[in-house]
C-alpha cells in the first residue's frame, strides 16, 4: 500500500506542477497582453496628441491667411498667378482661381475684388 501512496503522491505531484506551469503561462500571457495594451495605448495617445497639434497649426494657419480679411485674402492671392491676355486661357485661369478659392474656404462676397486684382 505504501508504494502505491507514493505512486498517487507523485502522480498528484505531478498534476501540481502541472496545473501550477498552466498558470504561470496564463499569468505570463496576460502580463504580455497588458504591456501589448499599454504600449497600444500610449501609441494612441501620440498619434492623437499629434493629430490635436495639426488641427490647431490649420486653424492657425487659416486665420492667419484667409480669415483676416482682404489682408488675408491678398496674402494667399499673391501665390497665384496673374492673368496674361494673349499667354493664359481665360476660362483655365478662372477655373484655377475658382478652386483655389474653393479649397482655402473663401467667401463668394470676396471672390471678384480678390480677382480683380490678379487681372490687372
Amino acid at each position: 500500500m505504501t508504494f502505491f501512496n507514493g505512486l498517487k503522491s507523485m502522480a498528484l505531484s505531478k498534476e501540481f506542477k502541472r496545473e501550477v506551469k498552466e498558470h504561470q503561462l496564463k499569468e505570463e500571457e496576460a502580463k504580455r497582453t497588458e504591456r501589448v495594451g499599454d504600449r497600444e495605448a500610449e501609441r494612441w495617445k501620440k498619434i492623437q496628441l499629434e493629430k490635436s497639434r495639426i488641427q490647431a497649426a490649420l486653424v492657425k494657419f487659416d486665420l492667419e491667411t484667409s480669415s483676416i480679411g482682404e489682408t488675408g485674402t491678398w496674402a494667399m492671392l499673391l501665390k497665384v498667378s496673374n492673368f496674361v491676355d494673349g499667354k493664359d486661357d481665360l476660362d483655365s485661369w478662372l477655373m484655377r482661381l475658382e478652386r483655389f478659392a474653393a479649397m482655402r474656404q473663401w467667401s463668394r462676397e470676396k471672390w471678384a475684388s480678390s480677382l480683380s486684382r490678379l487681372s490687372t
